[in-house]
């Protein structure tokens, strides 16, 4: 029962190219902007920029992509699949991007201040910005149109630099350019559907580094977000493996599991397997690019994979809690919390960001709990030259961690009575 399960969930996984693009494209994505944005000005992390950006949209991000949803809702996709695509074009949507996924990390690390003003303002108030970046009417829409359809004119933002802030402006532009070296991979994707697609992101040169606290060689911009990348785009297989499962109690394969004899501590042993199963193998992928694209070279490989399998055990529990939520609220709620905000705190704390034992030890301390927090510690360590008796306090972390989420999930899992 437990491989054909397994089975399935492979094979669904691999015919939805749109979610292999968010949990396996948009990782790359970040690490390059990010990357390149921060190793292009960051020496050491004693820069300080504090660079000030206006964003002027002039139109209504929300309107856009309903308009593009309506527009590939008459492909009369499946059902699964036309949510899916719903999905990976809102994970697209520029504006969203931006202020969601670029942005807050160069925030937090002191390195960008945004604005978003209306026009009138922003030509009031021009001078107390470095840049000021407006967004057209219907950008979004013509951005994925665009995409999908291949035509009309590619759509152009506008970037104004103001004079006598020159590194400020650099770092925005390049923000800006990597975004857009971003967008074009996923045209080409879209173009061989999901196959083929150039793995090489750009050939710029990779500098700038992360001051280490120890006397090992410090770990430059690329390998730090690879591995703070890596850590938490893995729990996002958890949310992914609770909203499947209750999409198979609604449409009743769930119930014919059951009638079949199945026990329910059976049903979700297979929810963890198959939940650290995906997210072994989405680690292993990305990493194993990684090799490639940015010459991330692992020195203890054995160590590397402990690190992996226990971080993969962690979100494997947390598929069994999410599973047993949704079951016993008959929604989506808790996994979407989870994808939505929750991830997004988790990768704060431990770190996948920027450094958070720069602001607060505490924060530190409270990150190293965490399951990507504790792996993200246990791979830099790997990354820095340890060896194995110094990543065994990130190895028991995850161990706990994983043993009282599965066991809460077991427990608030409904019984027969319960069900809905």
């Amino acid at each position: 029962m437990l491989g054909t399960f397994l089975k399935k969930q492979i094979l669904l996984r691999v015919r939805n190219r749109q979610e292999i693009i968010v949990l396996l494209i948009m990782p790359f994505v970040l690490i390059s902007i990010l990357g390149f944005a921060l190793g292009n000005l960051l020496n050491r992390g004693e820069i300080d920029l504090n660079a000030k950006l206006a964003v002027v949209h002039h139109g209504d991000e929300e309107e856009d992509l309903a308009k593009i949803k309506k527009e590939t809702a008459e492909w009369q996709m499946p059902a699964e699949q036309q949510r899916a695509m719903e999905e990976a074009l809102r994970a697209m949507a520029p504006l969203s991007l931006l202020k969601k996924e670029v942005f807050p990390p160069l925030e937090s690390e002191g390195l960008l201040k945004v604005e978003y003003i209306s026009g009138d303002e922003a030509e009031k108030r021009k001078k107390d910005f470095a840049a000021i970046l407006e967004i057209p009417e219907h950008f979004t829409y013509d951005l994925l149109h665009y995409f999908l359809f291949e035509e009309g004119e590619k759509p152009k933002l506008s970037l104004t630099v103001r004079e006598g802030n020159e590194i400020s402006s650099q770092m925005i532009e390049d923000i800006l350019l990597q975004v857009e070296k971003q967008y074009a991979i996923f045209r080409a994707i879209g173009k061989t559907g999901g196959e083929g697609a150039p793995l090489q992101l750009t050939d710029a040169p990779m500098e700038g580094s992360f001051e280490t606290v120890s006397k090992s060689e410090p770990i430059d911009a690329f390998t730090y977000y690879t591995a703070g990348m890596g850590v938490m785009f893995a729990l996002y297989i958890a949310s992914n493996m609770a909203s499947y499962a209750l999409r198979e109690k609604r449409s009743n394969v769930f119930h014919r599991i059951m009638l079949a004899d199945v026990k329910r501590g059976a049903y979700l042993f297979g929810i963890f397997a198959s939940g650290a199963m995906l997210a072994f193998i989405q680690i292993m992928i990305l990493f194993g690019l990684s090799f490639f694209v940015y010459k991330v070279k692992w020195p203890d490989l054995a160590s590397f994979f402990l690190v992996s399998a226990f971080l993969s055990l962690a979100v494997g529990s947390i598929s069994v809690l999410l599973t047993s939520v949704n079951y016993k609220l008959n929604s989506e709620n808790a996994s979407n919390l989870f994808s939505s905000i929750i991830v997004s705190i988790f990768a704060f704390l431990g770190g996948s960001y920027f450094p958070v034992s720069q602001i607060s030890e505490t924060l530190q301390n409270l990150g190293s709990y965490t399951p990507n927090g504790a792996a993200f510690s246990g791979y830099l360590k790997i990354l820095q030259g340890y060896g194995i008796s110094e990543i065994s306090p990130s190895l028991l972390a995850l161990g706990i961690f994983t043993a009282i989420i599965f066991c809460i999930g077991i427990f608030l899992f409904p019984g027969r009575r319960n069900e809905a």
